[in-house]
């Protein structure tokens, strides 16, 4: 039985990699990179699968939708679990793609939680020492340190995005976090696996233009073999 596919889950299935990142750079692509199919797999799913994928074509579907790095598809996978199976040790991108996908999981599971304890009641939020708004303690765009510069830092393990790139240095030399007052394992920048990288020209020859059959036509995809080892979250 065929599977609906937007027109971007094609361009992966045909390895046209120049065109998938010139479709995420328009609004329809960016659409369809939030859009899964009846597997559950999202287009960053699918480029994990191939195990062919350049980095660049990794970072660009990352860039439309930073969030898809957490989702996982009907069969249980996050794109890394799925890249670590199927890129082969040999790969030339294997260790970028893992490196691009390991830092996006870290940072959008850490957003994910953020989210989450924002849902907090408000008093919770008023037994923060100091004061300050509850509202920038949640995913708010303030550093919580100095309240001027945008937060772009993610604290690990609790998952507070609340620093920005000058105050993190004071926090992971104290190894508390500002808003937890809980131990620091580490701090995540959120520019480290949303940076992107120049893709090759675009061959419009090759990768442009869509077929017209595109919409009518399902593409089957199996779901893929369970890794011997899954990563901790």
């Amino acid at each position: 039985m065929g599977l609906t596919q937007t027109k971007l889950h094609f361009k992966i299935l045909r390895e046209k990699w120049p065109g998938v990142a010139e479709r995420v750079s328009k609004p329809m692509g960016l659409a369809e990179a939030r859009t899964t199919n009846p597997l559950g797999d999202l287009p960053l799913h699918y480029a994990a699968y191939s195990g062919r994928a350049p980095p660049f074509a990794i970072r660009a579907l990352l860039l439309a939708y930073p969030d898809g790095a957490a989702v996982r598809n009907k069969a249980g996978f996050r794109p890394l679990e799925l890249a670590e199976v199927n890129y082969r040790r040999e790969s030339p991108y294997r260790e970028e793609v893992l490196a691009v996908l390991r830092g996006a999981t870290d940072v959008a599971e850490a957003r994910n939680r953020a989210r989450a304890e924002g849902a907090l009641a408000d008093a919770d939020a008023d037994a923060v020492e100091g004061g300050v708004p509850r509202e920038v303690y949640r995913t708010s765009a303030d550093c919580v340190v100095c309240l001027d510069a945008p937060a772009t830092e993610v604290v690990s393990p609790c998952g507070h995005l609340c620093l920005c790139t000058g105050c993190a240095p004071q926090v992971r030399k104290k190894r508390i976090c500002p808003v937890g007052r809980c131990y620091v394992a580490s701090i995540v920048s959120m520019s480290e696996c949303t940076a992107a990288t120049t893709a090759a020209p675009f061959d419009r020859a090759s990768g442009g233009e869509d077929s017209p059959f595109e919409d009518e036509v399902g593409v089957a995809l199996a779901t893929p073999p369970a890794p011997a080892a899954v990563p901790a979250c």
